[in-house]
């Protein structure tokens, strides 16, 4: 191999700044011949390449192979490295691997060209673009010890964001038409930095080359990939077209008809209304059984009339007589005359007494298949992984015959995963494209999966309603938000969320605050003419920059159009100091923790204009919304 101590620098000042990127600000590279790649990577006055020890720059050009033939990647040490301007290229025994580095516009492009000279198919080409180290070598946002982002197929825009105190960066990978063909991803950290890797799944036949990129794009704190990558998103956006329609964002209600998950009372096997004196097995125990579940229905039917409910969700019209998960819920209605024939004989008259209210009604469908035991129990089997067609073909005929036989028109679908990924969301966008008038709420789901269907979201979780990651990709983006125990002080979150057309999901028999608490805040959202002032209290890092935007962190709320604007705010009034740039509120928090601060800002839809007081508390950590 040549060991020349050729050095090549390249430098590039850009000229125009993007909305949400940092202002223009000159990217610098040096590539080396003796280190076979990057040494050094800086922007704005920060090094961005890990370097673990002295003279041990981690931006080397690596490539491993898996050629036809072979059962695993190797990697793959060059014989010749050159450096021609800015363009490394190495030679190897079956061809050649060139990288040719650009700087423009706030970016660094990594544009791969690979050449197979050999006799046999390179199914396999993966890359080690470089470590990246973060200023003051500090850990990204929402990355840890058992999370680094990635992109593993073409679900979701192949962007990998990373938030830090001084800026946003994102790796994009721009190849949206082969976007399935590419994995781009981080590998856990490394001394001081993150590998960043890419494997190209593209094969390239003998006498064949190809060539691909990646770009790491800077730009300024708070930005999202909207900000830095509104290309990407745009082309993903077109290659999946939104197929739901659906229009109503009214409340839905969720009832359990059988609370009381295998319990084995002897009269109430399925735990009717939790109420174990039910005896579904005598003439009059039926008569008494159909009496009380028609009055649980019109106590459910008064509560959605006066939440101006579209609908309830019976989530277990089969009961609950086996255990919850392996069984439970059962999720198949053609099976009720099997799984409960005292409710399959009163199900007809039962869920008409909601449609002929103007409700609208739903079920939950399990994505799995019964299997029954030879004592009549069963449990829950999950098609052949992989099986998308069967996991169609099953939806189908439930949802089919809910359809068919109680015009049923919302569905939770429960279990929808493999053992380690989520079904295909070709499997809900066929399903939406077949019965377009109804309304589909997977319990998981990835980003494409908003092209067909509202995935269902836990509140109690911390998920307030659809993330703007989402909906920056897909603007129609919307889902059923369970409300069930979440702390409902965050009620600038939770309006927000409804204004963009988050459907809530509230207990449909239980009149709790929760309950209450919903149907203000409806009827707040759809009443107002301007925006509506919610003045939250939000954790703020002590001695650092920390960034709030006016419609994520729901400080007031807007339009769903986005023309929501903080104009300005006040000084802070204990020791910090706020400005307001790009609609983002700006807060330098005091060095000590658990200061109690607060601003007021004002803000306007683009028709009238209101004032906020915002609550500051400063803590150790990432800054985020208080629970």
């Amino acid at each position: 191999m040549t060991k020349s101590a050729a050095f090549f620098a390249y430098f590039c000042a850009l000229i125009a700044a993007m909305p949400g990127l940092a202002s223009a600000a000159p990217v610098s590279i040096q590539l080396s011949v003796p280190y076979d790649g990057v040494t050094s990577l800086t922007y704005e006055g920060g090094q961005y390449l890990s370097r673990p020890y002295v003279n041990a720059p981690k931006g080397s050009f690596h490539v491993a192979t898996k050629f036809a033939g072979n059962t695993s990647i190797a990697d793959n040490a060059p014989v010749y490295v050159a450096l021609n301007g800015n363009t490394l290229t190495n030679r190897y025994g079956w061809g050649i691997a060139s990288c040719t580095y650009t700087a423009g516009n706030d970016q660094i492009t990594f544009t791969y060209t690979i050449q197979n000279t050999s006799g046999r198919t390179l199914d396999v080409t993966k890359l080690h673009v470089l470590d990246i180290a973060f200023p003051s070598l500090e850990v990204p946002k929402s990355w840890s010890t058992s999370y680094v982002p990635g992109v593993f197929n073409n679900q979701q825009p192949q962007v990998l964001m990373a938030a830090y105190n001084t800026g946003t960066l994102a790796v994009v990978q721009p190849d949206t038409v082969r976007a399935a063909n590419f994995e781009v991803y981080f590998s856990y950290r490394y001394y001081n930095g993150y590998p960043l890797n890419l494997i190209s799944f593209n094969p390239i036949a003998p006498g064949a080359s190809d060539q691909f990129q990646v770009q790491i794009r800077f730009g300024a704190l708070g930005a999202w990939k909207a900000d830095l990558a509104p290309d990407i998103l745009s082309a993903f956006q077109r290659a999946n077209p939104q197929v739901n329609s659906w229009s109503d964002r009214r409340p839905i209600g969720q009832d359990f008809l059988a609370p009381a998950v295998n319990k084995k009372w002897p009269t109430n096997p399925r735990g009717w209304l939790n109420d174990k004196t039910i005896n579904v097995f005598t003439s009059d125990g039926l008569a008494a059984f159909k009496t009380k579940m028609f009055q649980h229905a019109n106590w459910v039917i008064q509560l959605a009339k006066q939440m101006n409910s579209q609908g309830i969700i019976f989530w277990d019209l089969e009961g609950e007589q086996y255990p919850q998960g392996v069984s439970t819920y059962a999720g198949d209605p053609r099976l009720l005359s099997r799984l409960a024939p005292e409710m399959n004989a009163i199900a007809d008259q039962l869920l008409s007494a909601f449609t002929t209210q103007g409700l609208r009604v739903g079920l939950t469908i399990r994505a799995q298949q019964i299997v029954f035991r030879p004592d009549g129990s069963f449990f829950q089997r999950g098609w052949p992984v992989g099986n998308d067609d069967a996991v169609f073909a099953d939806l189908d005929s439930k949802i089919n015959y809910a359809i068919t036989r109680w015009g049923a028109s919302i569905f939770y679908i429960d279990s929808n995963s493999w053992p380690t990924y989520y079904h295909d969301a070709s499997v809900f966008q066929r399903l939406q494209q077949k019965y377009p008038s109804v309304l589909i709420c997977p319990e998981f789901h990835t980003l494409k999966y908003y092209t067909a269907v509202a995935p269902y979201l836990e509140m109690r979780r911390g998920n307030f309603g659809t993330a703007r990651s989402d909906y920056d990709v897909f603007p129609g983006a919307f889902s059923l938000v369970n409300v069930a125990d979440a702390n409902m002080n965050q009620r600038g979150q939770i309006a927000q969320s409804i204004a963009r057309g988050d459907i809530m999901l509230y207990r449909a028999w239980y009149a709790n605050s929760e309950y209450f608490a919903i149907q203000s805040l409806y009827k707040q959202v759809t009443s107002s003419p301007k925006p509506i002032v919610f003045p939250n209290d939000y954790q703020a890092t002590a001695g650092a920059l920390n960034v709030y935007n006016a419609t994520s962190n729901g400080f007031v709320l807007g339009n769903p159009n986005g023309s929501l604007k903080i104009l300005s705010t006040s000084s802070p009034h204990n020791g910090g100091t706020a400005t307001v740039q790009n609609n983002q509120l700006l807060y330098s928090a005091p060095n000590t923790s658990g200061v109690e601060d607060s601003v007021t800002i004002t803000v306007t839809d683009g028709n009238s204009v209101t004032t906020v007081p915002i609550g500051l508390k400063t803590a150790a950590g990432t800054p985020e919304p208080a629970p």
